[in-house]
């Protein structure tokens, strides 16, 4: 059921390097609390928090969707958080949020284009608390809250993040924190209507893989093997100098010994950590990387197999088809092709999860979903998909889009790649259907789509 919503977007009066931290303090009304939900969504993404405690492990939320006409929601039972004492009547309680570029305000497609969807991150919280007696008290963004910097100095899901660990400090996060450095926030024009809960499956962490090989290259520089093409980030602990800088830079294969960041294009896909002197933790939670190979620079001593991991990183959902057979090269494949699922469910169903692209083609999903739900669940992930693919319909005139969030209708140019003799090779859309084509294909685009998931759910004709 949606909440009656009377909490506003907002968005901080300074931009804070595109990671800005929002927060409010009130206190519980008098009685015993009997259930608390939480409702939160962002333009960018987001982490919420209550006390210092984050209300969920999921990240990168809520996700890319077409924001112009569904902007999902995340729904969070909070109630272990604010029950039972010391959070007794009177005692104060801290909403924090933590925001980011992400999809909404981040680089998107191959033309360096970013902030698709507008120039100004903001967050919008409301939590709803039912009391023993009944009544319910609500709490939202307005413009009462505050806003201030975090330690994040830079994000972006193509190029990275970096963090500076002598900024970190989570005293914002609980109460009787001073404001020093922060400021006022605003109401943002922003449509209720265009609020949706989720239906696909939330972004976590899956797992994680240690190196099975550190050594160094023709060039002398460190280099890591994960051994498995993955997608996600990288995650450290650390002593070094304060303001010494650990730089990673993230590759899915190698070219002359060396980390090949060609096939990348534009993207960066570099993170970097400023030390603070102290022992250190370093984990991004604002970008993506798709490696198998990570070059790391700046480590204080040497780096050992044993001192990063890697952390997988995509949509939750249920491994539900398996394959094995006698030819171990074909059980290879069909392994290249699970972990290539995962890397490309990362929330919306991609081409790749690499380089500056990562976009939902609507030709490849139709081609691959039936393979998708014969090896995971991805119900719920193409459903909530399917549903902005409706959308974009709409807004085009019936059209089905390339891709779907459609950034190309904002004048993405297309990629003309080139022949072998230098020569441009046209692109010709009829392959995909013209005007007149692409409306009569549209029902056989969804039903397609539509006939996998049923086939998954075993419920399909017989």
């Amino acid at each position: 059921m949606s909440p009656d919503w009377s909490a506003v977007m907002i968005g901080p009066d300074e931009d804070f390097a595109g990671a800005p931290l929002l927060r409010t303090e009130f206190v519980l009304d008098d009685g015993d609390v009997r259930q608390a939900t939480m409702y939160a969504t962002a333009r960018g993404v987001f982490t919420a928090s209550i006390n210092g405690v984050n209300v969920s492990d999921d990240v990168l939320s809520p996700g890319w969707t077409s924001y112009e006409w569904r902007t999902r929601y995340r729904e969070y039972d909070v109630t272990n958080l604010l029950t039972p004492n010391p959070l007794t009547p009177g005692a104060p309680v801290v909403l924090g949020l933590e925001l980011g570029n992400g999809w909404f305000r981040g680089r998107l497609g191959w033309n360096e284009g970013r902030a698709f969807y507008g120039s100004e991150l903001g967050g919008l919280v409301q939590l709803e608390i039912r009391y023993a007696d009944g009544h319910v008290q609500t709490v939202g963004t307005d413009d009462t809250w505050r806003a201030g910097p975090s330690a994040v100095l830079a994000n972006d899901l193509y190029d990275g993040e970096t963090i500076d660990a002598r900024l970190l400090d989570d005293a914002w996060k609980h109460p009787g924190f001073t404001h020093d450095g922060w400021v006022g926030v605003h109401e943002q024009d922003f449509a209720r209507a265009t609020l949706t809960p989720y239906v696909g499956p939330a972004v976590r962490r899956q797992q994680e893989i240690r190196p099975v090989a550190v050594w160094t290259s023709p060039t002398g520089r460190t280099l890591v093997d994960f051994g498995q093409n993955l997608v996600g980030w990288i995650r450290f602990s650390v002593r070094g100098d304060s303001g010494a800088v650990i730089t990673i830079r993230h590759a899915e294969v190698l070219e002359h010994g060396e980390l090949a960041t060609r096939p990348l294009r534009s993207a960066q896909a570099c993170d970097r950590f400023i030390l603070s002197g102290a022992h250190d933790r370093f984990e991004p939670g604002l970008t993506f990387h798709g490696f198998r190979y990570a070059e790391i620079s700046g480590w204080p001593g040497e780096l050992g197999a044993d001192d990063v991991v890697a952390v997988v990183v995509h949509s939750t959902v249920e491994r539900t088809g398996y394959f094995e057979c006698s030819d171990e090269l074909l059980n290879q494949l069909h392994s290249n092709v699970v972990w290539g699922t995962r890397g490309n469910i990362l929330d919306v169903p991609t081409d790749c999860p690499q380089r500056d692209e990562r976009l939902g083609w609507t030709g490849d999903l139709a081609v691959f979903a039936p393979t998708a739900a014969f090896l995971f669940d991805v119900d719920g992930l193409l459903r909530d998909w399917l549903a902005d693919l409706a959308a974009e319909q709409r807004a085009a005139d019936g059209r089905v889009p390339f891709v779907v969030p459609d950034i190309l209708r904002r004048g993405h140019r297309l990629p003309v790649p080139k022949r072998p003799n230098g020569r441009r090779r046209g692109y010709d859309p009829a392959p995909h259907g013209r005007r007149r084509g692409v409306r009569r294909a549209r029902p056989a685009h969804q039903s397609r789509l539509q006939h996998a998931l049923r086939d998954r759910r075993g419920d399909g004709p017989q």
